[in-house]
């Protein structure tokens, strides 16, 4: 048996490259969204668009489009203002659709024309009050933050009770709203 006491031509002295028979994947590669520990510190990315930081999605419709399997949850989406755990609704009218905002009134979004909140027992914090908006309106420019509109989701919850903005008007009763979407 002969030894050869010379370093073969592609290995390292230690045990860091992770795969000797893939040159693209050492310890000095850069890891990209695969599945695979390119850079051999142990941690592949998950492989799978949204769930990490590295494997950012440009939308929850993206992520649907490449795993058709996704569940509804949080995804790491990339916006033009940075990237941000967002919510996705992978299932609902055909699925993909990322969420773009949420305010639970705990302040009210600084957005909104009325800043006057009323807690509302079981509702929690809600916009308004006993008379605040009665014969008014409310309004809020919500952005669609550069997604296009057949993928964003808004969610609009009314809350009307009896008398609770009530006009006085006959044919207004006091649970009418309407909500208007401009996209």
């Amino acid at each position: 048996m002969a030894y050869n006491c010379l370093q073969p031509t592609g290995y390292v002295a230690d045990t860091s490259d992770c795969n000797d028979s893939d040159a693209g994947i050492n310890p000095t590669a850069i890891e990209v969204c695969n599945g695979i520990d390119d850079d051999c510190n142990g941690d592949a990315d998950v492989g799978h668009l949204g769930l990490d930081e590295l494997c950012v999605a440009n939308s929850c419709s993206e992520i649907l489009q490449s795993h058709p399997n996704a569940v509804d949850g949080e995804y790491f989406i990339g916006f033009p203002s940075g990237i941000e755990l967002t919510e996705c609704d992978m299932g609902s009218f055909g699925g993909g659709w990322t969420q773009v905002f949420v305010d639970d009134m705990s302040p009210p979004d600084s957005g909104w024309s009325l800043q006057q909140t009323y807690n509302c027992g079981i509702w929690g914090t809600i916009l308004g009050g006993y008379g605040v908006i009665s014969t008014g309106s409310v309004n809020n420019t919500i952005s669609t933050r550069s997604i296009p509109h057949a993928e964003v989701w808004v969610e609009f919850d009314y809350i009307a009770l009896d008398s609770w903005d009530f006009s006085g008007q006959t044919g207004l009763g006091p649970d009418f709203a309407y909500a208007n979407f401009v996209f």
